[in-house]
């Protein structure tokens, strides 16, 4: 029984021949852990809490599946994810104590650091992905996206644009005001004319995008932007729908541009140029430092991981 234990536990010392002929046999005769039994032993659940800021307002359908995807890829296979709503967490004590072995959150916006704190003071393992916070002593992996969006209104600018638009993410949202500030950046370095009609603020979502394009649309010819920052990629896809309705060409009559690189992306057409949000690299890392910090192991909690978003070149910037 001890020798089949350790075939089973991937990080127990057993000879490689025998772990083989060990799981042969089980895959042979059907025979799987059973998890619930080694739980009572090791006092673990074996299931990972993922909490999203929001699954209604500002997590996209693609940002979501691509985050839980990438999340399930770094899983180890004796563990579960159970999906969680922040703003839902009605009952702590309920939803999180007791019920899983470490919490990963999906922050989006500073309004988690209740909840965020409240995990931290119960002393369940933690790790924070997406948003940066500034707390030494909670494992943290953020995207640059100040960095991100400069990059890509940088590249606008390369392309000869001078008057741009922005249709923003949701107000209060950690990314939105990382965007904003990178769009405020690159603006100034590159002595651009962001029209003022033509920044307005949206919530991530496709309908929006739609809806606050065909205000810009709107505008008199001479007063429109030649380019459009989209908050994120379903904002974009939004936007090129407006476009279509109103028979503006993109990028012959206007130019878009947007943040994730969502699989969308690359099949809308025009294809989008974007800026790649690092989700699956924050997902995998994030799952490895916390199931590491559940095993006991040292994990460098203080060293801040930053990963840097990539500028994805397609079709839907005009070179002007």
């Amino acid at each position: 029984m001890t020798t089949v234990s350790r075939a089973f536990n991937e990080k127990a010392i057993i000879k490689a021949e025998t772990r083989k002929n060990i799981l042969a046999i089980a895959d042979k005769i059907g025979y799987v852990p059973n998890f619930n039994a080694r739980g009572l032993v090791t006092k673990k659940k074996f299931i990972i809490g993922v909490f999203f800021s929001s699954l209604h307002d500002g997590t996209s359908t693609s940002f979501f599946s691509a985050a839980i995807g990438s999340l399930y890829d770094a899983l180890p296979d004796n563990y579960l994810l159970s999906i969680n709503d922040i703003k839902r967490v009605n009952s702590f004590e309920q939803l999180v104590q007791n019920r899983v072995d470490g919490v990963l959150v999906v922050s989006q916006s500073d309004d988690d650091d209740e909840f965020i704190y409240q995990v931290k003071s119960s002393g369940i393992p933690l790790v924070v992905i997406n948003r940066y916070i500034s707390d030494r002593e909670i494992c943290n992996i953020a995207s640059d996206d100040f960095a991100g969006l400069k990059d890509g209104v940088d590249y606008i600018a390369s392309r000869g644009h001078k008057r741009i638009g922005m249709i923003e993410g949701i107000a209060g949202f950690t990314s939105s005001v990382q965007r904003r500030q990178g769009f405020d950046q690159s603006v100034i370095s590159n002595n651009l004319t962001p029209v003022e009609a033509a920044i307005k603020i949206g919530d991530y979502s496709s309908k929006t995008g739609q809806e606050k394009m065909a205000e810009i649309l709107a505008l008199p010819k001479e007063q429109q932007p030649t380019c459009v920052v989209c908050g994120n990629d379903d904002t974009a896809i939004g936007a090129l729908r407006a476009c279509y309705l109103n028979g503006v060409k993109v990028p012959d009559d206007i130019s878009l541009i947007g943040f994730d690189d969502i699989f969308y992306s690359s099949v809308s057409i025009p294809s989008l140029t974007t800026i790649r949000k690092p989700i699956g690299q924050m997902a995998g890392l994030g799952i490895k430092d916390l199931i590491a910090i559940i095993n006991g192991e040292k994990v460098d909690i203080a060293n801040r991981v930053k990963i840097q978003p990539q500028l994805v070149v397609r079709e839907s910037v005009a070179k002007l």
